[in-house]
């Protein structure tokens, strides 16, 4: 049986860890990049449906108060775990 694919969301703004983590998950087979952005602005306004299954993000993102309650929203990850 074919493993599912996880479904992978990157928000970094520096621009070398973006190629790094998206050249890892390309090398992953069992992983999907299904968008990279630079800022939380970004993301929260062209994350494509379905949401991903994984976000890796930098805590330390200039505008943070805007994504904080985007994810702090129930419907933005309704399978979220903390």
């Amino acid at each position: 049986m074919p493993q599912p694919v996880i479904r992978v969301t990157i928000v970094e703004d520096d621009s070398r860890l973006r190629r790094t983590f998206t050249d890892i998950l390309d090398s992953a087979s069992d992983c999907d990049c299904v968008g990279v952005f630079a800022s939380g602005r970004q993301a929260i306004a062209r994350i494509p449906p379905p949401k991903p299954d994984v976000l890796i993000m930098d805590v330390n993102l200039p505008t943070r108060a805007a994504w904080s309650a985007w994810l702090r929203s129930p419907r933005s990850c309704p399978r979220r775990r903390s």
